[in-house]
């Protein structure tokens, strides 16, 4: 097919976050972007995408334009290349993640000739979760001492998707390495409530978000206060470099499938 001849460059990734509206959790996000281009080859080009059409509107109110993932994904296809990589950056595999492997797979099968790949969510395997959980509780108690840790996660709704069932597991192997701590959401399943903790002594309150965005400086700070607890100060798990790590290793293992 001669429209083939157009698909002559290598390779491309895209970043797929939620985004926010903060400029110190948008600028984690471009440190992770920085991160992954310096992992791969210099003509590799790198993009990112924003989910939240809240975000972008905010964004474009302060003349930043960032896209959708169809948008990159057809601006991507235009370019011409012959190798996609869709990097999901998000914690659990929920609504945000089945949202891109529908859109990924309706350029793969209707639109491009080129070849997609996808990476895994962070809390989508068991391995790498456990130990990432077990060094992240250890580390927390040695630095704040306290009697209970409470997790925030940002939660969903849907209880049908994947990402309900990795709630669950997150938070009974959180339980499993200490009886004292304690795992809810913002929203949807395991929804925060006071009622539900019985807590005696000290409290830390920990956000399992990527990035400090509104429900940091907003849900959870309330929840540290209705616990008369503490957090650690300038938290996000993005910050950690494990957590980038595990997204950097993500893209070059989708780069290896795609060269099969």
């Amino acid at each position: 097919m001669k429209r083939l001849r157009h698909y002559n460059k290598e390779l491309a990734v895209v970043l797929s976050v939620f985004g926010s509206s903060e400029p110190a959790a948008m600028a984690q996000y471009e440190e992770l972007k920085q991160e992954i281009k310096h992992s791969l080859p210099s003509e590799a080009e790198i993009r990112m995408a924003v989910s939240s059409r809240t975000v972008l509107k905010n964004l474009e109110n302060k003349g930043q334009k960032f896209y959708t993932l169809p948008e990159e994904l057809a601006n991507i296809d235009r370019l011409g290349y012959k190798k996609v990589i869709v990097a999901s950056i998000n914690l659990f595999p929920t609504d945000e993640h089945e949202h891109l492997l529908k859109i990924t797979e309706g350029f793969k099968n209707n639109i491009s000739p080129a070849r997609y790949e996808v990476t895994m969510p962070f809390f989508a395997k068991a391995k790498p979760t456990n130990e990432f959980l077990k060094a992240l509780d250890n580390k927390l108690r040695q630095e704040h001492s306290p009697s209970s840790i409470v997790y925030i996660a940002h939660g969903s709704s849907n209880l049908c998707n994947t990402g309900s069932q990795t709630f669950l597991y997150v938070k009974e192997y959180l339980k499993m390495l200490n009886p004292n701590n304690y795992f809810f959401t913002i929203e949807g399943a395991f929804k925060y409530e006071r009622v539900l903790i019985d807590i005696k002594g000290s409290v830390l309150v920990v956000p399992l978000l990527l990035v400090t965005g509104n429900h940091m400086l907003n849900d959870i700070y309330e929840i540290k206060e209705e616990l008369d607890g503490q957090m650690p100060e300038d938290f996000s798990l993005l910050k950690l470099e494990n957590t980038r790590k595990y997204f950097v290793d993500e893209v070059q293992e989708a780069i290896k499938r795609c060269s099969i």
